[in-house]
Order: structure tokens, then sequence, then C-alpha cells
């Protein structure tokens, strides 16, 4: 089958986000709700797509991010 042909980007990049990630000292329970208080103080950053090929629809995801002493935590909520 044939590679995919990719076009180099001509037009101007858009800005980088900035974020800041929430530090905390609530217990996260790794399973897949986001019911503790320091995820709802989490700010949503959502994911763009910097090419310019995709055809269809884009399909939205917004991430969520923690940090604590021991462990970076990342929530994804993908649209399908």
């Amino acid at each position: 089958s044939a590679m995919p042909q990719w076009k180099e980007r001509t037009g101007p990049l858009a800005p980088i986000p900035e974020s800041t990630v929430p530090f905390t000292r609530e217990r996260i329970q790794i399973d897949g709700e986001l019911n503790e208080a320091a995820w709802k103080a989490s700010p949503v950053l959502e994911l763009s797509f910097p090419w310019d090929t995709q055809t269809g629809a884009k399909q939205k995801t917004r991430v969520r991010l923690l940090w604590d002493d021991a462990n970076l935590y990342i929530a994804y909520e993908c649209e399908d």
C-alpha cells in the first residue's frame, strides 16, 4: 500500500498554549472517575490539531493534569 503523503505546513503556527498544573495533597483514585475536588479545580486544556490535511470532523480532546509528591496525573476526555 502507498505511504501517506505529508504536506509541509505553509501557514503560521498557532501559539503554544501554557497552563499551570496544580499540586494536590488529595489522594487521587485511579479509577477513570474525576470526582475528587482536585480534578474539579484543575484547568481544562483542549488539544488542537496542528495539521491542515485532516478531512472530516475534528474530535475534541480535553486534558486535565495534577501532580503530587510522587506522581503526575493525566486525565483525557476524548470524543469518538
